[in-house]
């Protein structure tokens, strides 16, 4: 049987009733992970405001709230049946979410995307239609009022995009996209709001900052294609661009002025989070070829871990698969969801 080691970061949340199913890698590496088993069918985002009050959107205007951490979710009534694809919270009571245009059994249908705001942790949502925009990729907000949005446009167009007044109207960035967006189903990150900094990943090997919340912007040029990034601090960023059976890391600590290049891992891994400037964490999967099978399929995760900032790894294997959409509320934990588990975590 031909086996296959698939390299793939991801990122996931959360879902309904709960029951804890290991603590793995607890006092093994420098991060324990709890596994939960829940059920939120066809999640498409996910956000934590802190440790114990997150939101999860998806298919059929689906939203869910947890106040535990992600042991149970509660589901809130969206008014819209529209594919929801993205969600931010800038304090308990104040949210957004959006919506695709398509694929969905209502009348708004194949009108026009959808965007949604709540004032009361979302006990209730105002809809508005946008018939400009198909959906949203990202989506961030510095208030109730002003934020940045990566969108595609009904033309297919690819945009950045800001908003003054809480997402009624948004106007177009004139800074280069990339033809194919990464999401958060790839767990990579369009937007990146660090104190009064923000970064946002443009085409090819650039990297836009901005230091007074997106009015104006200046053009970082990295150094390698940019496959993957985070920016754990206005300062301090690393970047991940692939080759053919390589990669590169990058590490920035001076805002993208200049970047060195950190060894090379002993097994290519791919990037997940960092949690501040020296530990942070990598999953790889595990895969082998089905009998008579065309395709891959995930069977275990390896889950690397660093201490001194990427220099140096250390590895733990666990059965299960490690995926999903993700949020980290701070720099001590992080959660993963997918349809079926929730995974939690903790920074030791």
């Amino acid at each position: 049987m031909k086996a296959l080691r698939i390299v793939l970061a991801v990122s996931l949340l959360i879902l309904n009733s709960c029951e804890l199913i290991d603590d793995i890698f607890a006092d093994k590496s420098g991060i324990d992970v709890q596994t939960y088993s829940t059920s939120i069918p066809n999640v498409r985002d996910v956000f934590f405001i802190n440790k114990s009050v997150g939101y999860a959107v998806g298919y059929e205007g689906m939203i869910k709230k947890t106040t535990d951490g992600g042991k149970t979710w509660e589901d809130q009534e969206s008014g819209t049946t529209l594919i929801l694809t993205t969600v931010f919270f800038v304090n308990e009571n104040s949210g957004f979410a959006t919506g695709a245009y398509t694929r969905c059994p209502e009348e708004d249908c194949n009108k026009s995307g959808i965007f949604l705001k709540t004032t009361d942790g979302g006990k209730t949502w105002e809809k508005e239609l946008k018939p400009d925009i198909a959906f949203f990729y990202d989506l961030c907000f510095f208030d109730e009022n002003s934020g940045i949005g990566v969108l595609l446009t009904m033309d297919s167009e690819r945009y950045a995009a800001t908003t003054e007044d809480g997402g009624i109207t948004w106007k177009y960035l004139d800074l280069k996209m990339p033809d194919i967006m990464f999401s958060n189903n790839h767990s990579i990150e369009n937007i990146f709001l660090r104190d009064t900094v923000c970064y946002l990943l443009g085409d090819e090997q650039l990297i836009y900052k901005s230091t007074d919340l997106c009015k104006t912007w200046e053009t970082i040029h990295a150094p390698v294609e940019i496959r993957n990034t985070s920016f754990i601090s206005s300062e301090v960023g690393f970047i991940y661009g692939f080759r053919p059976e390589h990669l590169d890391v990058y590490k920035t600590s001076n805002g993208g002025k200049t970047w060195n290049i950190l060894p090379e891992p002993d097994d290519p891994v791919g990037f997940s989070h960092f949690f501040d400037e020296f530990n942070g964490f990598s999953i790889q999967y595990n895969s082998e070829y089905p009998p008579m099978g065309d395709f891959p399929t995930a069977v275990s995760t390896n889950l690397y871990y660093t201490s001194d900032g990427g220099i140096s790894w250390q590895s733990e294997e666990h059965p299960e698969i490690i995926s999903g959409y993700k949020s980290f509320p701070t720099n001590k934990i992080g959660f993963y969801v997918n349809d079926e588990n929730t995974y939690v975590l903790k920074l030791k």
